[in-house]
């Protein structure tokens, strides 16, 4: 009885851990987006083009699908995380540039 007691606790504990590591990754996520809309206040009010940004944010997906791939990610996992991630930079910084 004590064993499925104790397979039970290391499980919570691992469980809580992924719980810590979504939370952690929410967190990095919301903060590259906010990062992503300041590029673009930055381009709308420095009068800079919208195709600069376009550039670097490229440049900064195929960084982050280099990585993923260095670090091991199989599959798709990398390509479909940073797909989504960059449709959502992307419409947020559109957003940012439409305000005058």
């Amino acid at each position: 009885m004590e064993s499925k007691f104790r397979d039970y606790s290391q499980l919570e504990m691992l469980k809580d851990q992924v719980v810590r590591c979504d939370e952690e990754l929410l967190i990095l996520v919301k903060r590259r987006l906010q990062t992503c809309k300041k590029m673009a206040e930055h381009v709308r009010k420095n009068g800079k083009e919208v195709e600069e940004l376009n550039q670097v944010m490229e440049e900064i997906y195929s960084k982050a699908l280099s990585k993923g791939k260095e670090m091991g990610f199989e599959g798709m996992i990398a390509h479909d995380l940073f797909g989504i991630i960059d449709e959502d930079s992307k419409d947020i910084q559109k957003k940012a540039l439409e305000k005058k």
